[in-house]
């Protein structure tokens, strides 16, 4: 829901030609309220993180979806552990704390560094809480799990490890 903009749900409300003065006004203004309340109910009771990637030299970028929708300003930090994985376990090891990265004006791009012991893995886990001082449920991690190939690393899962908190 938070890839229709604005301009799209006008854009399509416009499709149906009404006919009455102020109904094409009205159901854009009830659709994007609706959609709103919508993000902010879903983006803000689970941990909003998205499109985790790794680049080949071990940089981790991600979303946050109720910033770019927003729903929510920056959180203020991002605490990360990163891990090995053994695919044929199941298990964690290796664990490595990456610290917390933040700053006074919240976290609004960003772009972490594996730890350089672990970028020889052939599976490699990061779990990142959010810290933000309005949405306590993105405390919880995401985890993002990644594959290395023969050119790049690929993202294989995504783990939720909570249950969403519907905010009011």
């Amino acid at each position: 829901m938070a890839k229709f903009s604005n301009e799209a749900i006008r854009a399509v409300v416009a499709k149906a030609r009404y006919s009455e003065p102020g109904a094409s006004e009205h159901i854009t203004a009830t659709l994007i309220k609706r959609r709103d309340k919508v993000l902010r109910a879903w983006l803000t009771g689970v941990n909003p993180l998205v499109n985790a990637k790794l680049s080949t030299d071990g940089i981790l970028t991600f979303e946050n979806a109720a910033v770019d929708a927003g729903i929510a300003m920056p959180p203020t930090s991002y605490r990360l552990t990163w891990s090995r994985f053994d695919n044929a376990t199941g298990e964690t090891v290796s664990a490595v704390e990456g610290g917390i990265v933040g700053g006074p004006n919240g976290v609004t791009e960003p772009r972490l560094e594996t730890p350089k012991p672990l970028l020889d893995s052939v599976f490699l886990r990061v779990s990142v809480r959010t810290i933000h001082p309005d949405y306590p449920a993105w405390s919880s991690p995401v985890t993002f799990t990644f594959r290395r190939n023969s050119t790049q690393w690929e993202t294989v899962g995504l783990d939720r490890n909570s249950k969403p908190v519907v905010q009011k």
